[in-house]
């Protein structure tokens, strides 16, 4: 399973290579825009996210969510890797799509000074007290700069494991000092916006996986047991299949999931997120 095959599995199910771009609001919808003006209202707001049926929602709601906070972007980083080196990224763009296409063309990912907090820390960090360790750096720090990250906090949601990394960068074009006393202020309920945005991410990522790999329910539980070590016989008990069911299954997942064996499937279902490590 190689990388050039892991982007082509990737693209074939998902969005997330593609730049979200904000629908038109019309009057009405201005008429009806989400109000944040409290704390109160602000914690409520962020525990709705979960409710929200689809990325235009979402991102609305998000937005207002950061406005009380005086901040005006947002860019949801979600990092999938294997043992092996491969890697599944996603994003959630709240944001310039200029900036988005950029970040994914030149896969700043992979040296994305934030990514590598996340990826040991989960404690939030303010755009400010990054700084840059490469020329390569420099240029992603620059670039968010013009793109509307001038001030801003990047969010870990999941953090000190090979496999599964996320952040959220939250920004605005304001001066450092102009911003960041409020963003210090409000660090607790920008973390649980991070945390519900990405679970909410996370699960419509899964359930698009899903739907264009053509896998249900069954095929679900299969990889869930193979990914945890059962034995065909164990699987037998458990879901009380027969063998040569069982085994007529397993070779359809493969099949869906271009792979030989049981195990690379169960290994590809983690990758491309339908399964959680």
């Amino acid at each position: 399973m190689n990388q050039s095959t892991i982007q082509t599995a990737v693209h074939a199910f998902s969005e997330h290579s593609r730049p979200y771009r904000r629908p038109e609001i019309s009057a009405q919808q201005q008429s009806n825009e989400i109000i944040v003006d409290s704390l109160d209202t602000a914690f409520r707001a962020t525990a709705s996210i979960k409710n929200c049926r689809g990325k235009g929602d979402v991102v609305t709601l998000v937005t207002a969510l950061l406005r009380y906070c005086e901040l005006e972007h947002f860019f949801l980083i979600s990092l999938l890797r294997d043992h092996d080196g491969h890697e599944c990224v996603s994003y959630l763009i709240g944001c310039s799509p200029e900036w988005a296409q950029r970040y994914e063309a030149r896969k700043w990912h992979a040296i994305d000074p934030f990514v590598a907090h996340a990826a040991t820390s989960g404690q939030p960090i303010l755009l400010s007290e990054m700084h840059p360790a490469s020329p390569g750096q420099a240029d992603l720090l620059a670039a968010a700069t013009r793109y509307g990250f001038r001030s801003g906090m990047v969010l870990p949601t999941h953090w000190g494991a090979h496999a599964r990394i996320g952040l959220l960068y939250v920004g605005c074009d304001k001066p450092p000092a102009a911003i960041e006393a409020q963003l210090i202020q409000n660090r607790t309920l920008l973390r649980e916006v991070a945390m519900e945005l990405y679970e909410w991410w996370d699960a419509r990522l899964q359930s698009e996986a899903m739907l264009a790999l053509r896998l249900d329910e069954i095929d679900l539980q299969l990889l869930r047991l193979e990914h945890q070590g059962c034995t065909s016989q164990q699987i037998r008990n458990i879901l009380g299949f027969t063998l040569s069911r069982i085994n007529c299954r397993f070779r359809r997942i493969n099949d869906k999931l271009s792979v030989r064996g049981r195990r690379r499937a169960a290994e590809k279902a983690v990758l491309l997120g339908v399964l959680r490590d």
